[in-house]
């Protein structure tokens, strides 16, 4: 588990993701100005659905979001 605590609205971001997934939707695009956060959130949900073992491929449209990615 992170030891980064989410601002209010990255939760908010996290909870209606979790709430996306478990109505069956497949696709998620995370867009957003550098510096917002999407990196944190996208580890956050990683972490979700591994705990919930869930099947899932990540994509980064950046060499650079993919390297913070992996870390």
């Amino acid at each position: 588990m992170s030891v980064i605590k989410l601002g209010e609205q990255q939760q908010e971001i996290l909870d209606s993701l979790k709430e996306f997934i478990h109505n069956g939707k497949l696709c998620i695009s995370l867009v957003g100005f550098p510096g917002t956060g999407k990196s944190t959130l996208v580890k956050f949900l990683l972490e979700y659905l591994n705990e919930i073992h869930f099947n899932y491929s990540l994509v980064s449209t950046t060499n650079k979001a993919a390297l913070v990615l992996q870390k």
